[in-house]
This record gives structure tokens, C-alpha cells and sequence, in this order.
């Protein structure tokens, strides 16, 4: 149950989703009077402003502008001034401000996205699955042994990082003794 407060008489009521208007059943002819007596008027005059329609109809300003932050109401500039936010092209309608094709492309970018994560996700759990006995050795372990083999973790050297000094020092040797470096020197 949604409960809302009616902009016209303030009575709280169940807005009704189905509704096109966000006013109490009360005040739902008035408010469908009042949106047909504003399109008429524009219609027939073309782009008036708030004020201008207010004076023509006797409506309240208040009514009008509610009217078009629902939609209910475009400005001729908002229609035509509404592009897409990624390529510039005219946009699907003023909610969306995309273009059909590129949100065609968004919706496929979700979708790898969605995909690459549940991957992610599913490697990690094989993972952990793979850790699993390790981690239950480490809990029979008391809290000294626990401590020694972190210390034992931190100081010992990886195996790549080994090889790669190595490579390191036989190539400088073999600078070292080549016959061109050995000239440069002397």
C-alpha cells in the first residue's frame, strides 16, 4: 500500500499505481478537467508559459507546473532539445536521453557486465573451495604455530622473484665481459 498526499485537498490516500494522475479519486475528474482544458488552450495558442495559462484558465499555477514535472506537460523546446547523453543523436524521450541504439549498446554492456561478474564470482568460490583444507589445518594449529608460519610466509623469497635476479646478474656479467664494454673502458 503506497500512501500519498493529494496536492489539491492534502488528504493522505492509497495511490493507486495504475492511475496517470498523482491526486486523490476525489480530485481525479477536476485534475483530468483541468489537463484537458490546458492542452486545448495549448493546442490552439501554441507555447505559452505557466503564468499565461494560469491567467487564460483560472488555474492555479501550482496545478500546471505539477502537470508538466509529471510529464503530463511538454514545452515545444524540451521536445526538440532532448539528445542522446553518448552520441548527440535526438533521444528516445526526456526520461531515457538515449538514443534506440545506444541503448541497445547499454543493455548489451549490462549484460557482459552481469556475466563477467557471476564468472568472477564462481572462480572465487572454486577457489575457496580449494582452500578449504588448508584453512582447516590452520585451526588446529595453536595460536604460537599460527604466528610462526605467518613469519615464515613474510620472510621467504617467492620463486619468481629469485629468477628474475638471477637473469638479472648473468646479464650484467655477460655486459661485463663482453669486448665492446671492455674497450669503452680502457
Amino acid at each position: 500500500m503506497a500512501l500519498a498526499k493529494c496536492p489539491r485537498c492534502n488528504k493522505i490516500f492509497d495511490r493507486i499505481s495504475q492511475s496517470q494522475y498523482l491526486v486523490c479519486r476525489e480530485c481525479e475528474e477536476e485534475e483530468r478537467c483541468d489537463f484537458e482544458k490546458i492542452r486545448d488552450l495549448l493546442q490552439k495558442e501554441g507555447n505559452l508559459n505557466a503564468l499565461q495559462i494560469s491567467e487564460m484558465l483560472n488555474i492555479s499555477v501550482d496545478v500546471i507546473l505539477r502537470m508538466v514535472e509529471q510529464g503530463l506537460i511538454e514545452k515545444e523546446e524540451q521536445k526538440n532539445s532532448v539528445y542522446c547523453g553518448r552520441c548527440g543523436k535526438p533521444a528516445i524521450s526526456r526520461s531515457k536521453r538515449l538514443c534506440e541504439a545506444c541503448l541497445v549498446d547499454l543493455q548489451r554492456e549490462c549484460v557482459r557486465a552481469i556475466q563477467e561478474l557471476k564468472r568472477s564470482m564462481i572462480e572465487k568460490a572454486k577457489r575457496n573451495e580449494l582452500d578449504v583444507p588448508e584453512k582447516v589445518d590452520i585451526k588446529k594449529l595453536t595460536p604460537k604455530e599460527k604466528r610462526e608460519k605467518i613469519y615464515e610466509r613474510k620472510t621467504t623469497v617467492p620463486a619468481s622473484s629469485s629468477l628474475t635476479k638471477s637473469k638479472r646478474m648473468v646479464y650484467q656479467e655477460k655486459m661485463a665481459k663482453s669486448p665492446k664494454n671492455k674497450k669503452s673502458s680502457d
